[in-house]
């Protein structure tokens, strides 16, 4: 299976997973679980822009630009692609619509997040195989969390049952109307499920003005079922990179 050509001058970014088809989804996550030989990047360098402080993005990106046989960079410039987190919904598609090169995204605020996404569905796959009539829980801080967003587009692609679990205050507006079935209560929304990934608190925009204290989210929301907690390591996380550098930066005839 291909993808259609790029048109001459016009990269191809990867912004969000929503939208994007079960056949697609499918290929990257086949990409990240068994990552290319032919070194696509060779001679050519890709940048990592995102904030100060951020060791394990920075060190994944780099592992992961190594291994398609490219140079990491600290911009833009003479780049075939970039890896890109910003703090703001919209933040990456605001580079993309001015950067010379594509663009994936790591991370824009609580709007998405493909990478991360992409590295838990790699998880779980490994644990469970085809994920098609699997129910996968997220649950905790959903609402400062990108990947939860990506993980729900994705999911209901590829056939799975999603639920969420929150807090009603850590949770957007008609997040059931995008495909995922919404508990409150742990112990409700993890019976009988496959799978678990868990957000964390976002303590400086959540602590004290949507949920009382940490303890408390910690208490009711730490997950300890039967279910198997999915946590995405860091050379899986570089695995979803680099399956994502291959797809905006290789030309399909």
């Amino acid at each position: 299976m291909t993808f259609p050509p790029r048109a001459p001058g016009r990269p191809r970014h990867l912004l969000a997973l929503q939208g994007m088809a079960a056949a697609e989804l499918t290929i990257l996550l086949d990409r990240a679980d068994d990552p290319p030989t032919d070194r696509p990047l060779a001679g050519r360098r890709a940048g990592g822009l995102f904030p100060a402080g951020d060791d394990s993005l920075r060190a994944a990106f780099e592992t992961a630009v190594r291994r398609l046989g490219g140079e990491p960079s600290g911009d833009v410039s003479g780049c075939a692609a970039a890896l890109v987190r910003h703090a703001r919904p919209g933040g990456a598609s605001w580079v993309a619509s001015r950067a010379p090169c594509a663009i994936v995204n790591a991370g824009d605020g609580g709007h998405e997040d493909p990478v991360h996404a992409l590295a838990d569905a790699v998880a779980m796959r490994r644990r469970l195989g085809d994920l098609r009539g699997r129910v996968v829980v997220l649950a905790g801080d959903i609402l400062h969390h990108g990947a939860a967003f990506s993980s729900i587009h994705m999911l209901n692609a590829l056939g799975a049952f999603v639920r969420v679990v929150a807090p009603p205050t850590l949770l957007p507006p008609d997040i059931d109307r995008l495909g995922a079935e919404v508990h409150h209560v742990p112990a409700d929304g993890l019976r009988r499920a496959d799978a678990v990934v868990r957000y964390p608190l976002d303590v400086r925009r959540s602590l004290g003005t949507l949920v009382p204290s940490q303890r408390e989210f910690d208490e009711i929301y730490c997950i300890d079922a039967g279910a198997p907690l999915i946590e995405a390591d860091q050379a899986t996380l570089a695995s979803a990179i680099a399956a994502c550098l291959d797809h905006v930066t290789r030309e399909v005839a």
